[in-house]
Parts: C-alpha cells; structure tokens; sequence
C-alpha cells in the first residue's frame, strides 16, 4: 500500500469535515443575522406606531399640571422622533429598499399622525374619566397601504432567495449598493 492511497481517505474526510463545519457555520452566522435584523425592523415598526399613539396620548393629558404634561408629553415625542431617526438610518445601512419604505410610512405617518397630534394640542385638556374615551376622528387606515409596502419590503429583504437576487443583479454588491470600481 503506498502514501498517497493511505492519505487520500484521511485527505477527503478532513476536506468533508471542514466543509461541513464552515458551512454550519456560514447556516448559525445567517440565522443570527436574520434574527437581528428581525428585531431591527419590527423596532422600527413599533416606533413608528408610537409616533402615533402620541394623537391619544395628547388628547388625554391632564388638566390639573398642564405645564408638566406639555414637558412631560414633548419629551415623550422627542425621544420616540430620536428613535425613529435612529431606526431610520440604521435600516438605510442595512438595505436602501426597506429604507425607502421605511421613509414612506414615516413621512405618511408624520403628516397623519402629526396632523392629529396638532388638533389635540388645540383641544382642551380632559377633566374627568369619562373623557378618556377618544371616539372617532382619529383614522389611521391612510397608514396601512405603507404599513405593508413596509412589511413587504422587510419579507423581501429577509428571504433567503435574497442572497439569489442580490447575486443576479449586476453592479450591486449588497442590496441597493454600487460595487466600488
């Protein structure tokens, strides 16, 4: 028997292991990444839906500590404003796609939302349980063609044929990315 026929089966194994191993490791790499992109996105989402609770929240402020519900509430807007920013530009690293139909819900729901935000600032302050009710006046069904444009485009982006697509368009090195020269 020489060398080489002794070495070859101990050559192909290790060759077998190894592949086996980087791809284990290539399939754990992806799942992590998936999963924080996941939670990327759905934080995104929800900070998009608190924006807009804030018509709610403003409509219900209290009557007896007016300057502090004004600091207590602006604060409050400012800091979800801060996560939305945040969100925004994060999702912009991770694919110029969602990106842009993050930017459409937020945009559609700034004007909305914002809309309402500003004719609850006008109204006066409730007085009494009974006015916690908020009945009507408050439709945010504008949103939801965005909502899904969104939800769509985080599919997309988390499908595992995106690595198949990404491949197939020519001049893009990631998704809505020019390759450098």
């Amino acid at each position: 028997m020489s060398l080489n026929a002794a070495i070859t089966p101990a050559v192909v194994a290790a060759i077998v292991s190894a592949v086996i191993l980087l791809v284990g490791h290539w399939i754990t790499g992806r799942r992590e990444s998936t999963s924080r992109r996941r939670e990327l996105f759905a934080k995104a989402f929800a900070a998009s839906i608190a924006y807009r609770e804030f018509a709610y929240a403003i409509r219900r402020r209290r009557d007896d500590h007016s300057a502090e519900e004004r600091v207590r509430l602006s604060e409050a807007i400012r800091e979800v404003q801060e996560q939305l920013a945040f969100h925004a530009a994060w999702i912009e690293i991770e694919s110029s796609r969602v990106a842009v139909a993050y930017r459409a819900l937020l945009s559609e729901t700034r004007r909305v939302a914002g809309g309402y935000m500003r004719e609850a600032w006008a109204t006066p302050a409730i007085t009494a349980d009974a006015e916690m009710n908020v009945d009507g006046g408050l439709d945010f069904g504008p949103l939801q063609p965005f909502e899904s444009a969104y939800i769509a485009a985080v599919r997309a982006h988390l499908g595992f044929w995106r690595v198949f697509r990404e491949l197939r368009t020519p001049g893009t090195q990631q998704e809505g990315r020019r390759s450098s020269p």
